[in-house]
């Protein structure tokens, strides 16, 4: 199987593969090119598209917001910083790429979500794990053309394994991915494939139940 050390060989192919090709050939175009497991984009069925997409994909989601969200490249350790720096937040981390259909699916679930239920508790951190060089010619695009009103990071990393130990979570790369996490920063629920309105919220909801024996802020 192609690994993190055939990067170049993965950029050639980058050019040229097909919706027919395998996951075998098919890397996670974060710098870090993670390798993306059968569960993955596209779908989940095992068949692989090129790792970024030259014509911006056919999804037909188009959203209203005028205002274009700040979109930035951060590594893993800004990443990992950012999480930390929000305890007492419930975070919900998201990991998705432009070229990936079900991740593009499930976009407008997740303006839902940050709509109707982010707020003073809830925290939603929105990742491309696009190449960082297309920031402005595909991530940008695809946020001002989908309407997202949340902020895009854009991982800068090349080693899937490294992500995952920084930020304590299970996964090989597969998108999309979502990991929601509570108060106190441990890990709460996982999703490996796309994910609804309805599975975001029954997942945080609970969870800002107040614990028992808690006092109310004075």
């Amino acid at each position: 199987m192609s690994a993190l050390k055939d990067r170049d060989a993965g950029e050639g192919k980058r050019r040229s593969a097909s919706a027919t090709g395998t996951v075998a050939e098919r890397l996670l175009p974060v710098a870090l090119l993670i390798l993306v497991a059968t569960v993955g984009c596209p779908g989940g069925t095992g068949n692989a598209g090129p790792l970024i997409s030259t014509a911006e994909g056919s999804s037909t989601f188009e959203g209203a917001h005028a205002a274009v969200p700040e979109v930035t490249v951060v590594s893993t350790d800004k990443l990992a910083k950012v999480l930390a720096s929000h305890r007492g937040k419930i975070v919900v981390v998201n990991f998705w790429a432009t070229w990936c259909p079900p991740c593009v699916a499930e976009m407008p679930e997740f303006v839902k979500f940050y709509e109707e239920i982010q707020g003073a508790d809830v925290l939603l951190l929105s990742v491309s794990a696009d190449h960082p060089d297309t920031i402005d010619s595909h991530v940008k695009p695809f946020v001002a053309r989908h309407g997202l009103p949340f902020p895009v990071r854009i991982i800068d990393e090349r080693s899937p394994e490294r992500l995952a130990l920084a930020l304590k979570i299970d996964w090989d790369g597969a998108l999309p991915a979502t990991f929601i996490f509570d108060q106190q920063g441990v890990l709460r629920k996982t999703w490996l494939e796309d994910v609804t309105f309805d599975d975001l919220t029954a997942a945080v909801i609970p969870l800002r139940v107040k614990p028992r024996g808690a006092q109310s802020a004075q």
